[in-house]
């Protein structure tokens, strides 16, 4: 009985992840300036891939990436710029959170927001 009720506690669990699956777009603001964002993402249970940048057309794969139930945590690579680090969750169609721009001489932090473009 006990093993049944695990199970259907984990299956219930997982249902009710979000599944990050497809391209998202909006915007990162830190420092009042107003940053372009376009994430394609691959969702495989709690495995998560894909690439960041402005655009569809210029895109950094993660450096790191991690689910946890409704929130994502990443870390993308821009070169000699920094990493941006983001930590945001899902709502609805969107996602909502923080930006960091993590530099050598420092950091940036604001928010941002992305809808499901596909």
């Amino acid at each position: 009985m006990r093993k049944t009720l695990l199970a259907l506690f984990v299956f219930a669990t997982s249902a009710l992840a979000a599944d990050f699956t497809g391209t998202w777009s909006g915007e990162g603001v830190t420092n009042g300036e107003s940053h372009s964002l376009y994430f394609i993402l691959k969702q495989d249970g709690n495995t998560l891939a894909g690439s960041g940048g402005p655009d569809a057309t210029e895109q950094h794969p993660f450096k790191s990436i991690k689910v946890e139930g409704d929130k994502i945590i990443l870390d993308i690579g821009v070169g000699e710029k920094g990493t941006l680090h983001f930590e945001l969750n899902a709502e609805g169609g969107s996602m909502k959170g923080t930006v960091e721009v993590r530099r050598e001489d420092g950091k940036e932090s604001g928010t941002g927001k992305l809808s499901r473009a596909t």
